[in-house]
């Protein structure tokens, strides 16, 4: 099934109104280098420009332009960012499109996307862009359901970014996340973990860590998930077993390294609905933003949401030999 457009995604020509929302976050990690950016785009005219000043306002903006019937919503900011409109734009995806400015920290999701950091959105991207049909993972924690388009990270990877600062993140960069998981290394939690897979029996693991990935990368640009294809209506669960010091430590230069999901001391399944109880509760950073829970489930919405996609963008992650599931 082809699932690219062409539809231009400049707003606002030969029409009355504007057709884009830029929802800019004023305190995302490279706003500061772009100040001639943010002025260029709060003075067109052929879109509107809004400032936000938390995540529920920025929900807010894009539930609002879903309602005005506008083309396209441009996340300006980090993963959070994007996080946050992408509320706004759910349940009903199929109205209005996402286009994403990079100016993040960590940036995780361009890099599945194949948009380049600091890319020029009055430019030729924006102008005359590719959008995808991607797919959209419905998280549920208890009677609280968010939605998500990169990557789940469960367990002790979502406790690196307790221990990111500040100033950490500005003088660090992405590294800052390397940095941070140093601390955690030092006190791993084991987590009781059952998981379902499509509905089947429970599977019971002594886990470090459970990613579930619909992008390829978190935390600052590590392949936590480096065989996910965003538009196959699958999930990729990875999950990191216990071990000793030492088979940690080969998990976790591998991690960095290379394709760590070959290990034998991790877990790799595909599926498109999967369900988590784990003692305790497992803590989880779903592009960007936390959450806990005893119990979590996932479901993937097939291609769901149209996405601005670079042109340097593929479905299937370049570079990595295909992995079927084991």
């Amino acid at each position: 099934m082809e699932t690219t457009f062409e539809k231009p995604a400049a707003p606002g020509m030969g029409r009355s109104r504007p057709t884009m929302l830029v929802i800019w976050n004023p305190g995302a990690g490279s706003v500061a280098e772009n100040a001639e950016l943010r002025q260029s785009l709060a003075q067109r005219s052929d879109l509107r420009f809004e400032e936000t000043t938390d995540a529920g306002h920025a929900i807010r903006l894009a539930a609002e332009a879903v309602r005005e019937g506008l083309e396209t919503v441009a996340a300006a900011g980090g993963d959070g960012t994007v996080h946050a409109v992408l509320q706004g734009l759910m349940p009903d995806p199929g109205r209005t499109r996402l286009a994403v400015i990079p100016l993040g920290t960590g940036n995780d999701l361009c890099r599945t996307l194949g948009i380049p950091r600091l890319a020029d959105p009055t430019g030729e991207l924006l102008a005359g862009g590719r959008f995808r049909r991607l797919d959209v993972v419905e998280m549920t924690l208890g009677d609280r359901v968010t939605y998500f388009l990169n990557v789940a990270a469960g367990g002790n990877g979502a406790l690196v970014s307790d221990h990111l600062t500040e100033e950490m993140k500005t003088r660090w960069g992405p590294l800052c996340y390397l940095r941070g998981a140093v601390n955690v290394m030092l006190n791993l939690v084991t987590y009781r973990v059952a998981a379902r897979f499509d509905g089947g029996p429970a599977e019971q693991f002594e886990a470090l860590n459970v990613v579930v990935g619909n992008g390829r990368a978190c935390g600052g640009g590590v392949a936590a998930s480096p065989h996910a294809n965003p538009e196959d209506g699958l999930l990729d669960v990875v999950i990191v077993l216990d071990g000793s010091p030492l088979d940690v430590a080969v998990v976790a230069a591998q991690f960095v390294l290379s394709d760590y999901v070959r290990s034998e001391h991790v877990i790799f399944r595909r599926a498109r609905e999967l369900s988590l109880v784990s003692e305790p509760p497992l803590p989880f950073s779903a592009d960007g933003d936390r959450y806990a829970a005893a119990a979590v489930q996932f479901r993937v919405l097939p291609r769901a949401l149209e996405v601005l996609v670079g042109h340097e963008y593929q479905p299937m992650p370049p570079g990595i030999d295909p992995l079927e599931d084991e």
